[in-house]
């Protein structure tokens, strides 16, 4: 296997957490938001507290800081999957299946099983086609 399919492998194992960054993103910033801005409950624990006058401006500041973080992650996240759709879309209906079944399915232990009963092949030919089509990724994306 050459050193840029191992990088597409990489690739392929990062997608589905780049998806769950840009669908979860919102959320966190909304939740970030009224973090930010929210007047925090006392605590009843019978422990006597120390006054913090500063506070408020404190957990603004470490929203802010919290919010930075997560649009640079949403950044990441939208120029990876802007750099890896179009060159996923551009491979053959059978080799988006077969790295979908072994890099980006739930349950990728019975990938195996499930490609060599969809095209009727033993297993040596589903590796055989997996590494083609990560050589063909690897050329979409690196030019290589």
């Amino acid at each position: 296997m050459s050193e840029f399919s191992k990088k597409t492998e990489a690739i392929l194992h990062k997608y589905s957490d780049m998806q769950f960054i840009i669908d979860s993103t919102d959320e966190k910033i909304k939740e970030t938001e009224v973090m930010m801005i929210g007047v925090k409950s006392p605590s009843l624990d019978g422990m006597p507290k120390i006054h913090n006058p500063n506070a408020h401006e404190e957990r603004i500041l470490k929203g802010a800081e919290q919010l930075d973080v997560l649009h640079e992650r949403y950044q990441k996240a939208t120029a990876y999957m802007a750099w890896v759709k179009p060159a996923f879309s551009q491979l053959s209906d059978d080799e988006q299946f077969i790295l979908t079944e072994f890099y980006l399915s739930p349950d990728r232990s019975i990938a195996l099983y499930t490609v060599s009963t969809y095209f009727h092949v033993e297993r040596s030919t589903v590796y055989a086609r997996k590494n083609k089509a990560l050589d063909h990724l690897s050329t979409l994306l690196y030019g290589r």
